[in-house]
């Protein structure tokens, strides 16, 4: 018990299970259901595999998306541009004005 609070947390953060982890398995079995999508014959089977195939694949682009940080606005982005425009027009002005 001598452990420290920041040693435990730790510990269990590596022993936790990534993103990665959990979609592994359902990207192996989106890579098998498109070999069999291309080997089907039958329009049944083929809709049937497309049906789970697309349901995987909603689900892995849905998973991927709330584990990436969020993105600045378009707004803020603009306005950030327009800031370093304004401070290296301000450092030609006052290069010049020093010149």
């Amino acid at each position: 018990m001598d452990d420290s609070i920041e040693e435990r947390i730790a510990r269990i953060l590596k022993r936790t299970p990534t993103v990665e982890d959990y979609l592994a398995p359902i990207r192996a079995r989106i890579g098998v259901l498109q070999k069999q999508l291309a080997q089907a014959k039958t329009r049944p089977k083929r809709q049937a595999i497309g049906r789970e195939l697309n349901k995987h694949l909603r689900h892995v682009s849905q998973a991927e998306s709330r584990n990436q940080q969020k993105r600045p606005s378009v707004r803020r982005i603009k306005k950030e541009k327009a800031e370093m425009e304004k401070l290296g027009w301000l450092v030609r002005k006052t290069a010049k004005s020093r010149a």
